[in-house]
């Protein structure tokens, strides 16, 4: 299935029933958006392959790779609730099981107001086609050097039926005011309400 829009899931999809997928590792930072984040880190045979990626550890899965898509939605609600998060930034290797494993995230998402983020090697409209429409993607293959070399940076603009702007890196470096919390630097409230 692929996703289209996040607001096209019912609440009840977040719930992620029986998705297992190859994810390295979470965590919590602001180096990959001007956003605190949730990180997701996905890995396996990446389809992309690109020559000297940087994430080239992530090709192999390891055994405690395999997650269930409910677990790290719980996790992922445990940081909403500390107040720790203001998005969610889906990281690592291309696959199809990734493609899978978005839609419930996204609604999640969706449904609290959270930024979504998507790394990808892929060009834009095969990343649309297979991960739908988050917030932002930051699009293409690792080319060498720093991390955003070679990469291009979209944003979603809703108006007009919605599309993708192409912004330039230090755009997207500018944190907006978003989920009612503060731009990254600053801890978002606590939330009681799930």
């Amino acid at each position: 299935m692929h996703v289209k829009h996040p607001k096209d899931h019912a609440l009840s999809e977040m719930e992620g029933d029986g998705i297992i997928a190859n994810i390295r590792h979470m965590d919590i930072s602001g180096n990959e958006s001007p956003y605190l984040t949730a990180n997701i880190h996905f890995s396996g045979q990446c389809v992309v392959n690109c020559r000297d990626c940087h994430s080239n550890a992530l090709f192999r899965t390891a055994l405690d790779d395999k997650r269930n898509i409910q677990d790290v939605l719980g996790w992922i609600k445990d940081q909403y609730k500390l107040g720790l998060i203001q998005g969610i930034c889906i990281l690592g290797t291309d696959t199809v099981e990734k493609e899978r494993a978005l839609p419930p995230l996204y609604a999640f998402a969706k449904y609290h107001e959270l930024l979504t983020i998507v790394y990808t090697g892929y060009v834009l409209s095969k990343a649309i086609w297979s991960y739908g429409v988050p917030d932002w993607y930051i699009c293409g293959p690792y080319v060498g050097g720093e991390w955003y070399q070679g990469k291009t940076f979209y944003k979603y603009v809703s108006e007009q039926g919605g599309f993708y702007r192409n912004v330039p890196r230090e755009e997207y470096f500018i944190p907006e005011i978003i989920n009612k919390g503060e731009a990254h630097g600053r801890q978002t409230q606590p939330r009681s309400e799930i």
